[in-house]
């Protein structure tokens, strides 16, 4: 999974554009979440953070191409692609579920889940320029979003088709 590797982009010194392709059913938020902060840093130094999405650009990766360059930021017409919330796995063999947290806040599990489902929240708030409470309603559970490239174009999670 493409969230799970590092990117350092201090290789990258010297270079004007920094393209990667990803294609990746998603990962882990918390590693995606530094995936991110890699790419913020690059984009703060001056570089372009160039992306191309391919056969899937799913869950944790429809974030992570949202932090991309805009203007820069391309997915192919047909990748699968899904927008959906926070999951949970139900133990080492278990499925996954998803995860939306209901007011008050009681356990721990809670109060981590609701934390992440903010912070997924304002990211793609600020990448894409809608409203926090358009973003956070994508992660509603029964809310999920399945289609190709256009899909990522329509949310701002995207710039263009290839």
């Amino acid at each position: 999974m493409v969230v799970r590797a590092v990117a350092d982009f201090r290789h990258a010194e010297g270079c004007k554009v920094f393209r990667i392709d990803l294609n990746s059913p998603g990962g882990e938020v918390v590693a995606g979440i530094d995936l991110i902060r890699q790419i913020e840093k690059a984009r703060e130094q001056g570089q372009i953070v160039e992306f191309h999405g391919g056969g899937i650009v799913a869950s944790m990766a429809t974030v992570v191409i949202a932090a991309g360059s805009p203007g820069h930021r391309y997915v192919y017409l047909y990748a699968l692609v899904v927008v959906h919330g926070v999951q949970v796995s139900e133990g080492p063999f278990g499925g996954r579920e998803c995860f939306f947290p209901v007011a008050p806040l009681t356990t721990e599990r809670d109060k981590i889940g609701s934390a992440l489902i903010d912070t997924m929240a304002t990211l793609m708030s600020k990448y894409t320029g809608k409203p926090v409470e358009v973003t956070k309603s994508w992660m509603k559970c029964g809310n999920e979003q399945y289609g190709n490239g256009l899909l990522l174009v329509r949310l701002g999670l995207a710039d263009h088709l290839e």
